[in-house]
């Protein structure tokens, strides 16, 4: 879980998942949405989107989210990568990246860590470090 973000926001009823949907329809990346049960209400408030809406990279980076909240990881991965190559951020390929990583999909994790090498150069560091943890789990994972 996150220790800290640009923007919190509390509850996940019907205006807290508004008001996290318009946040990141204006470019809010960094945002965590709080509920103290879990984010159905919201996932029930994106839903009743028109389909164009739903489909819009915000909508499902911030669907994405709910999921990964509510423990559903291979559902986030499925939203994450429906997210049009051009609409991918940094911070969208990391997110991706590490959601793979915890459902067991190392070859597509280590694709999108090569990737965001490629593309942040400056930000390689960290996820160099992660592609050498991935080598070292898989070796480990096949030596049992």
């Amino acid at each position: 879980m996150k220790n800290s973000a640009q923007v919190v926001v509390i509850g996940g009823g019907i205006i807290g998942a508004s008001v996290a949907y318009h946040l990141t329809k204006l470019g809010v990346t960094d945002l965590v949405l709080l509920e103290q049960g879990q984010l159905s209400k919201a996932l029930t408030t994106l839903e009743q989107l028109p389909e164009n809406e739903r489909q819009q990279p915000h909508v499902l980076l911030l669907t994405a989210r709910i999921q990964l909240a509510n423990e559903h990881p291979h559902e986030a991965v499925r939203l994450l990568q429906q997210i049009p190559e051009d609409s991918r951020t940094p911070g969208i390929l990391q997110l991706l990246a590490d959601t793979l990583i915890r459902c067991g999909q190392n070859t597509e994790a280590r694709q999108i860590l090569n990737q965001l090498i490629e593309i942040s150069p400056a930000e390689a560091s960290p996820r160099i470090q992660r592609l050498k943890i991935l080598t070292e789990l898989e070796a480990w994972q096949e030596a049992e």
